[in-house]
């Protein structure tokens, strides 16, 4: 129960509000104790930044989000295979963590563990996480894949299909695409969608975030695999755009942590923990994935 408090508090979002079943939460009897968050990934091939390390609070006070940044945090970086340490450092324009130096790149393949510690409300609190890389080798085979007109139909009458094939990596636990739309504005909102009967412009103002940006992903894919598909559905666009597609290959920590942070709420209102990886005083996530991206663009 109290990590569900923990996730609740990380995520800042009010699942108090109404929804399926009761829709609440009694926190009354839960007590307050400080936690080091991590929002963390690393991606092979790349240099290690926006490492982003916050803290929790507790729900009966007013929060200023600024604070809740840890800016003089410890955080240690390590290549275990290596046995070398690297030492992240803070970047007050991001403010997130990131290395420095030019000696690291993420290798594919290889683990790594992150030690945090911080002092919180006076508390001297540490956290640490281990995830590893999958292997070099996930691309998208085509990276254009071209204009189509909003659910257009193919000869036969059925609407087309946003397709991507895609060939894997290694050691990768899932792969998921996030999908954004790169033109999102009321201008370029499909009205006629069919999937949403919204055309309130000022509810649409206040989810746009939401509307351009949705993600997939899928897992089970065998070993030995040379290629698969994976469709981009309909139900995630709601714009007149181009379309940016990240495809990534995912280590353990990275999908679970994506496919239940969340949605901790059951429908009939009762609550299950997020599946997290942190040992000590910390929760959120430190995962690693190999990417590539992909674009096509929907016409009016």
């Amino acid at each position: 129960m109290k990590k569900i408090f923990y996730i609740i508090v990380l995520s800042i979002v009010c699942i108090l509000s109404s929804g399926c079943g009761e829709g609440h939460i009694d926190v009354t009897d839960v007590a307050y104790n400080p936690k080091i968050v991590l929002d963390a990934y690393i991606f092979g091939g790349e240099k290690v930044k926006d490492i982003k390390i916050t803290r929790n609070f507790p729900l009966n006070k007013n929060i200023d989000i600024s604070k809740l940044i840890i800016r003089d945090a410890s955080v240690l970086l390590t290549d275990i295979s290596a046995n070398k340490t690297y030492p992240l450092s803070f970047n007050a324009q991001t403010l997130t963590y990131e290395y420095a130096g030019n000696d690291l790149i993420i290798g594919y393949g290889k683990s790594y563990k992150i030690n945090v510690s911080a002092t919180i409300d006076g508390k001297k609190l540490t956290a640490s996480s281990t995830t590893t890389v999958p292997e070099k080798g996930l691309r998208a085979v085509s990276h254009e894949l071209g204009d189509m007109l909003y659910r257009e139909l193919d000869a036969n009458g059925k609407v087309k299909k946003i397709n991507l094939n895609i060939i894997p990596s290694e050691k990768a636990v899932a792969t998921i695409l996030s999908i954004t739309a790169l033109d999102a504005s009321l201008n370029t909102y499909i009205y006629d969608n069919a999937y949403s009967s919204e055309t309130d412009t000022q509810k649409i103002k206040d989810n746009m975030d939401d509307l351009r940006q949705g993600y997939t992903w899928q897992q089970g894919i065998a070993p030995g695999t040379q290629s698969f598909n994976i469709n981009v559905e309909w139900y995630s666009i709601y714009f007149y755009s181009r379309y940016r597609v990240i495809i990534y290959a995912a280590d353990r920590n990275f999908q679970n942590y994506l496919l239940t942070a969340k949605n901790v709420m059951e429908q009939d209102g009762n609550f299950h923990e997020p599946k997290m990886y942190i040992d000590g005083d910390g929760i959120g996530v430190f995962g690693s994935a190999v990417k590539d991206t992909a674009y096509f663009t929907i016409k009016r």
